[in-house]
């Protein structure tokens, strides 16, 4: 490589670097955003994610790639079926957090968060409790007796 080929391409890698730093800082500038609006929905800001259907909620934290996850099973035993969920969830998630996105309330009509028991490994739990790493997350139904 002559001289001449070295000092172009010295000037192409400043000018991908410039372009990375750019695009670096926007991308900081968009995390900050995305973070904070995830803060307002998990903080007590008096905003919180009933506002959001399940797809909102999700797209909301799908934009942030970085955002710590653990994982939990969300189970519901119906009188016919029975319903068991693995995924990922935030750290600091709560039993709510974890059933609404879930999914299971749609494919379970029967489940009411304001009537059902929850719980975890067996011990019931209010909605707002955080989950850790590899919890079992349980939607009690009434017992009937026959």
């Amino acid at each position: 490589m002559n001289i001449k080929e070295m000092v172009e391409q010295a000037n192409e890698i400043r000018q991908q670097r410039q372009q990375l730093h750019a695009q670096d800082k926007l991308l900081k500038e968009r995390l900050e955003e995305i973070e904070l609006e995830i803060r307002e929905f998990v903080d007590g800001t008096g905003n919180n994610y009933d506002d959001l259907s399940e797809e909102e909620f999700q797209a909301l934290l799908s934009k942030i790639g970085d955002v710590a996850q653990i994982s939990v099973e969300v189970v519901y035993a119906a009188e016919k079926d029975q319903y068991i969920n693995e995924i990922q969830v935030p750290v600091g998630a709560t039993l709510e957090d974890a059933i609404v996105l879930s999914g299971i309330i749609e494919s379970c009509s029967d489940i009411d968060l304001k009537t059902n028991k929850v719980g975890v490994f067996g011990s019931i739990k209010p909605l707002n409790a955080e989950l850790n790493d590899g919890d079992r997350v349980e939607i009690y139904r009434p017992v009937v007796a026959s």
